[in-house]
């Protein structure tokens, strides 16, 4: 009889576990807000836009699995495909993980070596997402009616101020990352190459743009989501209160598995004064369902090649 193999074991529950809870939560979602959205009518003259939103929510997937791609072959040389296959492995896996710290494991499975250093860059390459995401929130915060935000103009001032320092610099560690690593003994302390040596200014600058591209990407979808619902925000409203949607769950800790309910909350604490609680929902529900659950299911397929804990 041949002696079990535990790594494999392991990785076999891993696999059915990530792929049922991605299942099952996802439907349970779908039934709980079915009362949000059984009532509504699509705008015929805007069918269209379904088709656009699977489009670039494609394109959004293609360009993370290119930055992460981007960052990794610093230190390991791997095709494109896998970069491909890890990044949404990393969505299954952040899908059903508190916190989504799951995305990390999801993607440096798929590696067989560099595990600990493949990790920090994609610490790094999600920290240039999440500056795109203050970025254009700290704008459109800037940009909303203080009213809208039932906030004095004080406050709003000094938010603003707090957000753009914060902004700079965490800028700053994105394009000094090597100086910042020194400055706070992260190598001494983590003790194993952290691969930000690599990391030059022209590559962060890319990094930094992709991940902006991204983000407009984010931005356009959840603004078409709207209008398939027939909302009639005006749309310098609509699109400031959505980076600043954007910007508040990203920033709010939420342990609940892929954020459930903590868009929908937000969404409804700030365009609820604009726009019906039925057609605020329905929109988050459809980029929830495009964005993640889609991506989830097919990152869970995936996974499910990964061998071992120790797979190429």
């Amino acid at each position: 009889m041949k002696p079990w193999n535990f790594s494999k074991i392991a990785i076999t529950i891993l696999k059915l576990t990530v792929f049922s809870a991605c299942l099952f939560i996802g439907f349970r979602y779908l039934q709980k807000h079915e009362a949000n959205w059984q009532h509504l009518q699509f705008q015929k003259d805007a069918l269209w836009i379904l088709p656009m939103l699977l489009i670039l929510a494609a394109i959004n997937w293609s360009i993370e699995s290119l930055k992460w791609y981007k960052l990794i072959v610093l230190i390991k040389d791997i095709p494109y495909s896998k970069a491909v296959k890890a990044t949404l492995s990393g969505v299954a896996t952040s899908f059903v993980t508190p916190f989504r710290v799951g995305d990390f494991f999801g993607r440096v499975i798929h590696l067989n070596s560099h595990k600990k250093t493949a990790s920090i860059l994609t610490f790094y390459g999600n920290f240039t997402q999440m500056m795109a995401t203050l970025l254009f929130g700290m704008i459109g915060f800037s940009l909303c009616p203080t009213q809208s935000l039932n906030l004095n103009d004080d406050i709003h001032l000094a938010t603003s101020i707090v957000g753009f320092c914060t902004l700079f610099f965490g800028y700053a560690i994105v394009f000094f990352p090597q100086q910042m690593a020194k400055r706070f003994n992260l190598n001494d302390w983590l003790k194993f190459d952290l691969g930000l040596d690599h990391i030059t200014k022209v590559l962060s600058l890319v990094v930094s743009c992709l991940s902006i591209v991204r983000y407009l990407i984010f931005l356009i979808q959840f603004y078409l989501a709207y209008r398939v619902f027939g909302s009639q925000m005006d749309i310098s409203l609509l699109l400031s209160l959505i980076s600043l949607l954007y910007l508040l769950i990203t920033f709010i800790p939420s342990p609940v598995l892929g954020k459930l309910g903590v868009r929908e909350s937000v969404a409804l604490f700030l365009m609820g004064p604009f726009e019906s609680s039925e057609i605020i929902v329905a929109a988050s529900l459809l980029i929830w369902f495009v964005n993640l659950f889609i991506p989830a299911i097919i990152g869970s397929f995936f996974l499910m090649k990964v061998k071992s804990l120790k797979s190429e």
